[in-house]
Formats: structure tokens, C-alpha cells, sequence
């Protein structure tokens, strides 16, 4: 996994008072389906793309779409080994974004 100092920091920072980082972070968030992936993401080291689609019941190009939603925002990460496709979480900001929305919304 990379290193946190690598992630996008969702804490504010001088220019804009994080505003636009912020508002980045819950676009890519704005969908039920992503949350779902950050949490299955999340609870796992890393998962495979496949074992995602197991999990989550979307055709493999909408899967896709999404998980390019969250490559953009910098909330996951990627690792290749030959023909398969790890995801795991960018950084203890998502979790702790995770751990915020559930605390709010079950």
C-alpha cells in the first residue's frame, strides 16, 4: 500500500479551506453502490475486481465505472499481478470517513 503522505488529504488546506477536496470526496461518494464498494473495500487488505463483482451484483462495466470514480477521487488504489486487478483503500482518510458515516447512519 502506499503511504498516507501520497493520499490527497481531506483536511483543509490554505487556498480553499478544503472545500474543493471536500466536495470531491462526497461526489465520489454520492452513490450508494461506491459506498457499498468503499465498505466491502475497506473491510478487506485488498480484494480482487472479481470477488468485488461477486459482492456486488452490477454488470463488469458499470463495476468499472465506478471504481474509476473512486481511482479519481484517490480513495482506492490499485495493484496488478499479472492478470488480476487488486483494490484496497488510499489512505486512514477513507476509513475514517467510513467510520464517521456509519456512526451518523448505521
Amino acid at each position: 500500500m502506499c503511504s498516507v503522505s501520497a493520499v490527497r488529504p481531506l483536511t483543509p488546506d490554505a487556498s480553499n479551506d478544503g472545500h474543493d477536496r471536500a466536495a470531491e470526496v462526497m461526489k465520489a461518494c454520492g452513490s450508494s453502490v461506491r459506498l457499498r464498494m468503499l465498505k466491502i473495500i475497506a473491510s478487506e487488505d485488498e480484494i480482487m475486481v472479481s470477488e468485488l463483482n461477486k459482492r456486488i451484483d452490477l454488470t463488469q462495466s458499470a463495476l468499472s465505472q465506478h471504481l474509476k470514480v473512486l481511482r479519481d477521487a484517490d480513495l482506492v488504489q490499485t495493484r496488478r499481478d499479472s492478470q488480476r486487478i487488486y483494490y484496497s483503500i488510499k489512505g486512514d482518510e477513507v476509513l475514517t470517513l467510513l467510520r464517521s458515516l456509519k456512526s451518523l447512519f448505521g
